[in-house]
């Protein structure tokens, strides 16, 4: 082969060789970039009535509302999990069967509701098992559900009941903020949500948080009253002899259904609820910054917003009376109405329920005298202590105050119905917090007394 032709093969073989390359690169398939997408944060929904009983009604009348609203905004079925008696809808006393309703002539908010807890099963213990997500404990309980959130998840609790310096009530027993706070900072430590947000509708509901929930953990509240004051029952209903609602419920309910959510933040929501509320003054408590987070991450939004299509309003100040009075005013109101009929039978009914009532709360406060007495010796420095409007909680206290509330509402009562009580309690916390006492003396006086 000569050297002319040798060198013509070598061009030709670069040339199909650059050939080739060029081909094969063209025929390789485009991979898709990757992409860094922010993860979808999922919504949960934990709604409690601590309460049951007739005469609680308005509780589990709130919390059925608030799942009608969170449903109706979109709010997935499967992520909201609600605890409730669920002793209303059928009571005897119910004149629509099967029906409750929040307002006056408003809607059935019962129909639909799915409930997973009823019954006994409403307990402080489950209420923090469930909200923590902690699955295996609560098999065979209930539905079993829990709320299963993760690091970027935003959580809503709502709960409605009574309640009194640093507790909520459930029916059977009662929640304390040392282990209400405990359960939060645990959640925060293994980062089971990105936001929270705690709805309280109970008296003295900010005790629960005040100087005890710290300002860094993306958990914002909402509390019906301060430390030291009563929530209201509003809107009675002279047919079915019972409050519907709760002031400060009522009204944030009715806020979140005539805005466009995606519009304002919960702030915004918490200063329309805080003027409508007049009676007790409504609080912010937690991570206040999160409070511009716009009300549609936390709870969704209905597709449409009509003023006119939301719940029938009335103003519910016009009748609203402190909870631990919720009871008293109704048997007032229903003797009241029974007088004004000239309706005999029901005249004595009434008269003799508003006299066992009072005489309830009088054995109270008379147990409740005698074991102040042994422990102050009517000193009046340690009087004085006792009624401090507020007092400076540590750990030790808190605990001393467990067990001193247990003693008394296990030995001293047998009331099924105790909201009455629960404002007065103070005086326990007072007396755990007093460095002249601790409790085994408190225990002794509790047992002397009601022996």
């Amino acid at each position: 082969m000569n050297s002319l032709l040798f060198s013509s093969l070598i061009v030709l073989c670069v040339s199909c060789a650059s050939s080739l390359r060029i081909k094969t690169r063209e025929e390789q398939p485009t991979l898709p970039r990757k992409t860094t997408e922010a993860p979808v944060p999922k919504k949960w929904a934990l709604l409690v009535a601590g309460s049951n009983g007739w005469g609680n009604y308005r509780h589990q009348a709130d919390i059925c509302h608030a799942y009608q609203i969170l449903r109706k905004n979109g709010f997935l079925a499967e992520n909201i999990i609600t605890m409730m008696y669920d002793d209303i809808a059928n009571d005897k006393n119910n004149p629509t069967p099967g029906v409750i309703i929040n307002s006056p002539n408003g809607t059935d908010v019962y129909k639909g509701v799915v409930i997973d807890y009823r019954e006994n099963d409403v307990t402080p213990e489950n209420f923090l098992k469930v909200l923590q997500g902690k699955k295996s404990l609560m098999s065979g309980i209930g539905s079993g559900k829990v709320i299963e959130s993760g690091p970027d998840d935003y959580i809503f609790v709502n709960f409605a009941d009574h309640g009194g310096d640093h507790i909520l009530c459930f029916p059977n027993d009662v929640l304390h903020s040392k282990d209400l706070i405990s359960a939060l900072n645990n959640m925060t430590d293994e980062k089971r949500y990105n936001k929270m947000f705690l709805y309280i509708e109970a008296c003295e509901a900010g005790s629960m948080f005040e100087s005890l929930l710290k300002d860094t953990t993306n958990i914002f509240v909402m509390a019906a009253a301060t430390p030291d004051e009563s929530s209201y029952a509003c809107y009675w209903d002279d047919k079915m002899e019972v409050f519907l609602g709760d002031l400060f419920s009522v009204n944030w309910m009715h806020q979140v259904e005539i805005e466009k959510l995606s519009t304002v933040s919960l702030h915004h929501i918490f200063e329309r609820v805080r003027t409508k509320t007049t009676k007790s003054h409504a609080e912010e408590y937690g991570d206040l910054d999160i409070g511009s987070t716009k009300v549609s991450e936390v709870i969704g939004e209905s597709k449409q917003v009509d003023e006119n299509e939301a719940t029938p309003f009335v103003d519910p100040n016009l009748d609203a009376v402190p909870q631990p009075e919720a009871k008293t005013s109704g048997l007032q109101l229903a003797l009241e109405s029974a007088i004004k009929r000239q309706d005999q039978p029901a005249i004595r009914k009434y008269k003799k329920l508003l006299s066992e009532e009072i005489r309830k709360r009088l054995v109270h406060m008379k147990k409740l005298n005698d074991i102040l007495a042994k422990l102050t010796n009517s000193d009046p420095a340690k009087i004085k202590l006792l009624e401090q409007s507020r007092v400076a909680v540590n750990d030790e206290g808190l605990e001393c105050y467990k067990t001193a509330l247990e003693a008394y509402l296990s030995s001293c009562l047998n009331f099924p119905e105790r909201e009455f009580m629960y404002p007065s309690m103070k005086y326990f916390l007072r007396l755990c917090h007093a460095d002249w006492t601790h409790i085994g003396h408190i225990t002794n006086a509790i047992k002397s007394a009601c022996h």
